[in-house]
Order: C-alpha cells, then structure tokens, then sequence
C-alpha cells in the first residue's frame, strides 16, 4: 500500500522491474484517521511504459486524475482497475488499450466516456458503479460495447 510507501508516488525502481506482470498500489482511506499519515499516488508516471509485461494494474483509493499516453504501450493489460480515485474525469487514452478485458473505474468522477468507448473490443466486463453518467449516456456505451457486462 501507498502507506509503507510513505509517498505519493510511484517509486522508480519499480519501473526498472520490466518482468513484472501485476502491478496494485492501494491509497490509505484519508477519511478515516491522521490526514498526515494520509498517502495516495497523485499521479501515473510516463515511465509506465516500461513495464511492458504487466497484465494486471491496480491503483486503487489514491488521488490520480489523468491516464498518461504512455500506458497505451502496455500491450499486455488485461485487468485494469482505477477504483475510487473521485478526480479522474477521463479515461483517454485507455481506449487504446485493446488486450484490455477487465476495467474497474467505481467511484471515479466520470460524467462521460470517450467516444470510441467501442474500440475496446475485447472488453468482457465494465465497471462503472458510483459515476455521474446519466441514463443516455448508460445507453450509449452499452450500445458501444453490446457484448461486454456493464454495471452502473
């Protein structure tokens, strides 16, 4: 977790590990407790595309609110969950992602999805539990992707 990270941010070292497959940094709840023991990532660093055999990426509970161009070089993402981080307002560019099949984004702050929502093909299962999308825009992305369960 980012606690024993003592850091609001991914450490390098781990973008030297180019072996890894799963990738999950958990913020601590700053709800609960000291605010000054309070880390979460801020941010998802460029050098993310390092780590080109990862599978699985979970950066849940922590402050992030953009997706970096470079995580489109993760052409072995399956599993990406971004949970709980309220100021993430846009996913662009993880429609890029095509291996992707599983994207969690519960609680995020999302009002809307890019417009090629539809260019994830293989996606099999859409989290998007705790959003602002109102009831057209449910029905566009179910439209955009009919063959994958999506839960509001």
């Amino acid at each position: 977790s980012s606690q024993q990270l003592k850091s609001d941010r991914i450490p390098d070292s781990v973008f030297q590990l180019t072996e890894l497959r799963h990738l999950s940094i958990s913020g601590m709840d700053c709800d609960y407790g000291d605010r000054t023991n309070c880390c979460m990532i801020k941010e998802i660093p460029g050098d993310i595309k390092n780590l080109k055999n990862l599978s699985m990426l979970r950066l849940t509970r922590n402050t992030i609110t953009a997706i970096p161009n470079e995580l489109i070089d993760l052409n072995n993402l399956i599993l990406l969950v971004l949970t709980d981080n309220a100021g993430l307002t846009n996913i662009y560019p993880l429609t890029k992602l095509f291996s992707l099949q599983y994207l969690y984004l519960y609680d995020c702050g999302l009002a809307k999805l890019t417009d090629d929502i539809g260019d994830l093909k293989n996606l099999k299962e859409l989290g998007l539990v705790g959003n602002h999308l109102d009831k057209a825009e449910q029905l566009r992305i179910k439209k955009a992707l009919p063959n994958c369960i999506i839960t509001f």
